[in-house]
């Protein structure tokens, strides 16, 4: 199904964005709002209804909420991401899609203690069939997606996970930021974390889910929580480009 999807869009549009190289290092990125420009932003808060173990409420009084969203960066300033580990660079034009995850405060009540696991996902229809707050979703296109990065707002343990995004092609596509040791190495009740996909400039901007989840006990998940995510340029886009290419072409014949 989403082979289908991509090499139709693929095949439909008359100009398409050029392969990127996939890095599975995981970056220590600055806070991408020091080397970019927001473009678009996501709070999934504004519809989404978080699950009982990440809400921390006194009876009847809400005291405080997990909370996810997205800013969508293009970058304005040439960085190099965590040269000692890389270098990944960044250009002007690219974009920087900033997921920021604040894990709900500890309470008295059953409250999951941490989270140690972040997904970005894609489009798989029989799990996510229920229309996206800013439409359908799509599907995320990892040929666009250079690497990913984190940046810590605070005191969160660093995800420290290799997986390869493609392995759960089969589910939707995935990225997957992991926390393997213990909690307190992971992000933990009051916790930030600001998780991110390197993408180059020929992207457009789609409608995707994410989902986290704790380590037992107790188990906890929340899912289909709406973000931005990177798609290949819609095909009418695509086919007008090239359509203005080729009509620049003809008058430039019709000079000569």
């Amino acid at each position: 199904m989403l082979k289908t999807v991509f090499n139709a869009a693929i095949i439909a549009g008359v100009v398409t964005p050029a392969v990127a190289a996939w890095d599975n290092t995981l970056y220590s990125a600055p806070d991408p709002s020091t080397f970019g420009v927001q473009i678009d932003f996501l709070n999934a808060n504004d519809t989404y209804a978080w699950p009982a173990g990440f809400v921390n409420q006194v009876g009847p009084v809400t005291v405080d909420t997990s909370s996810m969203t997205t800013t969508v960066y293009q970058v304005s300033t040439p960085t190099v991401v965590n040269a000692g580990q890389g270098p990944l660079t960044l250009n002007p034009g690219d974009h920087v899609f900033a997921y920021r995850y604040h894990h709900v405060s500890g309470s008295s009540t059953a409250l999951l203690d941490s989270i140690n696991e972040l997904q970005i996902q894609g489009l798989d229809p029989n799990v996510f069939p229920a229309p996206h707050p800013r439409g359908l979703v799509d599907p995320i296109d990892f040929n666009l997606v250079n690497g990913r990065g984190y940046f810590i707002p605070g005191s969160a343990g660093a995800p420290n996970d290799t997986g390869d995004p493609r392995d759960d092609f089969g589910f939707g596509q995935t990225v997957d930021f992991e926390w393997t040791g213990a909690i307190a190495t992971q992000v933990e009740n009051g916790e930030d974390i600001i998780v991110m996909l390197f993408t180059g400039a020929n992207i457009s901007i789609g409608n995707g889910y994410a989902a986290v989840a704790g380590p037992p006990p107790p188990t906890g998940a929340a899912q289909s929580i709406p973000v931005l995510i990177p798609i290949i340029p819609s095909p009418g886009a695509a086919a007008l480009a090239g359509l203005a290419l080729g009509m620049a072409g003809t008058a430039r014949r019709r000079r000569d």
